[in-house]
């Protein structure tokens, strides 16, 4: 990465991280009532299947879109495990950091952080399985340890989310680490093992949806194996209308694009 893209990196996550905390702190109601659409039609996109399901989410951090309803309506489902991510430690790289101004590169991180998927135990209440971690985010105490590519989909926050379905994280890399290594353990050609989810119509960056007073109408059609693809997992992102952004976010090959994003009045779907 360049040092002008790790500085555009930088700025555009500053401004995205004050806005959206102005919008949390004086419109708490909004907040609330966004998150409960965003949770509703992601829940209504992800039960239109009988088949079993690995869903990974995150536990909301005060700003963030408040996914927990989600939780609970996922945690229910006899179809679906849900699992969320524990950090772990970060472990150095192998790769020796270069001088931040020698070649116009950007500060080198020496060291990975990582995540790995925990599934909840469906005879236990949700909130009764989690405890506070790293920076405050509710982690499962106790459970059983998934290997990432055993996840069908992924559930991501973020700072912005661009037309083409790229994502602005908080910079510590855990989800571009979690994807690279469900990407390098699936097979290329072994079919999968559980169903994907198929759209009635073909994916557009365009939104799909209207404003979440009209209910989205049957997004899903039966499901369906892709022997070709490289993995099953597909991409979600949530966040609120605001954080969509207008342009192309500065990314480097390593940033997978995701399949979907929902927010309080559309939902995006990208091919």
């Amino acid at each position: 990465m360049t040092a002008d893209l790790y500085e555009l990196k930088r700025i555009l996550r500053l401004e995205a991280r004050k806005k959206r905390k102005h919008f949390y702190t004086h419109h708490k109601l909004k907040h609330e009532q966004f998150s409960l659409k965003i949770s509703s039609k992601v829940y209504q996109f992800l039960s239109h299947t009988q088949a079993k399901q690995t869903i990974m989410g995150y536990y909301p951090l005060h700003d963030e879109a408040d996914i927990r309803s989600l939780l609970e309506k996922l945690h229910s489902n006899p179809n679906i495990t849900l699992a969320l991510p524990r950090t772990l430690p970060s472990s150095p790289t192998s790769k020796t950091p270069s001088p931040s101004n020698s070649n116009n590169t950007a500060p080198h991180k020496n060291t990975v952080n990582k995540m790995i998927p925990i599934a909840l135990a469906k005879e236990h209440q949700l909130t009764d399985q989690l405890h506070p971690a790293k920076y405050g985010i509710m982690e499962v105490h106790t459970g059983k340890i998934l290997k990432p590519e055993e996840i069908d989909i992924l559930i991501i926050p973020g700072l912005l989310f661009d037309k083409n379905g790229h994502r602005l994280g908080y910079g510590g890399g855990y989800y571009d680490h979690f994807i690279d290594t469900i990407l390098k353990n699936s097979s290329p050609n072994r079919p999968s093992s559980k169903p994907t989810l198929k759209l009635t119509s073909q994916p557009t960056s365009q939104p799909t949806s209207q404003p979440t007073s009209q209910p989205i109408s049957n997004p899903i059609s039966r499901p369906i194996s892709k022997p070709q693809s490289k993995s099953k997992l597909k991409l979600i992102g949530v966040c609120f209308e605001f954080q969509k952004h207008p342009q192309s976010l500065p990314h480097t090959p390593h940033d997978k694009p995701l399949h979907h994003i929902f927010t309080e009045t559309n939902v995006y779907h990208y091919p």
